[in-house]
């Protein structure tokens, strides 16, 4: 007797064990920030930031989700903030096959992640088009699986590729001719507990990949905070080379043949450049700036103070 129920303890607490293995993604608390930036071919540019919490219960079809807030904080073309709510996504999570969920409005359910894969398994087979002369579909495989630790949370680390397979049929000098096409189209990794480091879900239409994961909170601690930014929140807006306004001139002179200032008076933690292509060509922490080496044209400054606040301003070099 007393061994049955040593058995049936220890089976207990393999079970229980078991059951809290898994670091599940849908907790009241969690918050995520995830910034997209922007710099485009008409001089203007901006960045923004889309803030993800969980906020009650919703039924949909008879299926119970957990109801996702997007928060977006952005800047207008005068530089004022603007804040806006909607329900962005409906989530649910099975615990016991460890995969997550998502309904978009006016949309079916769909995977948003799955953990319990091992390497090679196929967590989604899409057709894209399909007729008499072209069959198209996406493959997502899984390449690669470990473990994080960030802060102290962790859990599986995936990595998944979506692949595009195509068919294309045709004719080559009236003789039937079949061209087999792949292409790798979306490479990324699933966090167990997080989701992933570009977006947890899809944020109207900004592309997954220009999207990054910024900082990520269970209640008022801080789990995961991306390196290349101090901050966790941005807000800005470029609009156009027109009005360089006196009201912004933080940075002198401007246009300028090469030497920069920036006002003394600005307690400074970081200053970078970039051209109009997003590229960062300065980083620097030092007030007097020389971009002599830079070819004429425009340039966008952005300067993070020490008290936080990002500050950005167009500057056009000219000899």
């Amino acid at each position: 007797m007393k061994k049955c129920l040593f058995f049936i303890l220890l089976l207990f607490l393999a079970t229980y064990a078991n059951s809290h293995e898994y670091n599940n993604l849908i907790k009241d608390g969690y918050k995520w920030n995830i910034l997209y930036e922007w710099v485009a071919t008409c001089n203007c540019g901006g960045s923004e930031t889309y803030s993800l919490t969980f906020s009650g219960d919703t039924l949909v079809e008879n299926q119970s989700y957990k109801k996702l807030i997007c928060k977006l904080t952005s800047a207008d073309n005068y530089g004022n903030i603007v804040e806006t709510s909607n329900y962005a996504a409906a989530l649910r999570e099975d615990i016991e096959k460890q995969i997550v969920y998502v309904r978009y409005p006016n949309r079916e359910e769909q995977i948003l992640f799955s953990f319990n894969v091992n390497v090679g398994d196929t967590v989604l087979v899409k057709d894209i088009y399909k007729d008499n002369w072209t069959d198209s579909k996406t493959v997502r495989t899984v390449e690669k699986i470990g473990q994080y630790n960030f802060s102290g949370l962790t859990g599986k680390m995936i990595t998944v590729c979506d692949t595009l397979y195509e068919i294309q049929r045709g004719y080559d000098y009236g003789e039937p001719v079949t061209y087999y096409h792949i292409y790798e189209v979306y490479r990324d990794v699933w966090y167990e507990g997080i989701g992933s480091l570009k977006s947890l879900i899809e944020l109207g239409q900004r592309g997954i990949d220009v999207l990054q994961l910024i900082c990520f909170w269970n209640k008022d601690d801080i789990i995961y905070h991306q390196p290349e930014h101090t901050e966790c929140l941005y807000a800005s807006n470029w609009n156009g080379i027109e009005n360089i306004s006196d009201k912004n001139k933080f940075i002198f002179p401007n246009p300028t043949n090469g030497k920069l200032t920036i006002d003394n008076e600005m307690l400074v933690s970081l200053i970078q450049i970039y051209d109009t292509k997003g590229i960062k060509l300065v980083e620097t922490k030092d007030k007097n700036i020389d971009i002599s080496n830079l070819p004429n044209g425009l340039y966008f400054v952005k300067i993070l103070t020490e008290s936080g606040v990002l500050k950005n301003n167009r500057i056009i070099k000219q000899n």
